[in-house]
């Protein structure tokens, strides 16, 4: 997949943000510009492309599209006039610019665990979804490897690299073999982990027990190494991060401003702090 830019109308959109009058000016010219690569389709054949070349699983595109669309507002929202006239071309920069930001968030460890819990939770609907089709077909409850079998024919009929790309399941899968369903909940006004989270519940989300037991670790180790002030605030943010990789929704800045109200910086300051937690955990374990 290819992409042409206009470097010109482009550099026009750079010269509006690099000569608006205030800050208020500058964030909606750089909006602007985003909304104009968005149009384009720009944004998001960069993110199948790195997508594709990372070999990540096809369906995190749209992740790894936000990551870059975020670094490159970031950008340009700070860009000067010795910053223009050092770009040759506008397409390249930008897109080597957005291009460094995917490639230090898969190194973040936090991806690695986001990218297990997405997996088992992607798992466990396909799985599903096969049971009712089954279910329907055959007028009697399937058996797990009747599952498994339909599951994993489709996938290695209608995909290059099924295994690669995360398609195939298991009997894990299926019959609840290391799968428990937990509850999220989440406490706007204690900002923290709720006591009942990783409890059995007949609720919405199914992940894998080792993951719930996890992410409680995880909120153990947030109150030892940021205090219980602020370990509230880095507990709230996993929460909420947790609930958007399982949702398979990216987890972004902006989603984590919305949330609780806070500024761009300040989220992106509770992601960091969200990634020093996995940080920390991974250093832990690998003793």
């Amino acid at each position: 997949m290819s992409v042409h830019i206009d470097d010109q109308t482009y550099r026009g959109y750079l010269t509006r943000i690099i000569s608006a009058p205030d800050e208020a000016s500058r964030n909606e010219a750089a909006d602007a510009m985003i909304v104009a690569l968005h149009k384009a389709e720009v944004l998001e054949i960069w993110g199948r492309n790195l997508t594709s070349r990372y070999g990540r699983p096809h369906d995190e595109w749209e992740e790894i599209t936000a990551v870059l669309t975020e670094a490159i507002l970031q950008h340009i929202r700070s860009f000067t006039a010795d910053d223009l006239a050092k770009v040759r071309t506008v397409g390249s920069h930008l897109f080597f610019r957005g291009k460094e930001a995917v490639t230090r968030w898969l190194d973040s460890p936090a991806v690695t665990f986001a990218s297990e819990m997405s997996g088992i939770s992607r798992r466990n609907r396909i799985a599903g979804a096969a049971i009712r089709e089954l279910r329907s077909s055959l007028g009697r409850e399937p058996e797990v490897q009747e599952v498994v079998n339909y599951v994993n024919s489709r996938a290695l009929e209608n995909r290059k690299n099924a295994v690669k790309q995360g398609a195939l399941i298991t009997a894990a899968d299926v019959d609840g073999f290391m799968l428990h369903t937990y509850s999220i909940d989440y406490s706007s006004d204690e900002g923290n982990l709720a006591d009942s989270f990783g409890t059995p519940d007949d609720g919405n989300v199914t992940v894998q027990a080792e993951v719930a037991l996890t992410v409680s670790q995880l909120g153990a180790l947030a109150r030892t190494l940021f205090g219980p002030e602020r370990s509230a605030e880095v507990q709230a943010t996993l929460t909420l991060w947790v609930s958007h990789v399982l949702a398979q929704e990216p987890v972004t800045a902006v989603a984590v401003g919305l949330k609780f109200g806070i500024s761009r910086r300040a989220a992106v300051a509770r992601l960091s702090d969200v990634n020093k937690l996995m940080e920390a955990f991974r250093a832990a374990h690998d003793e």
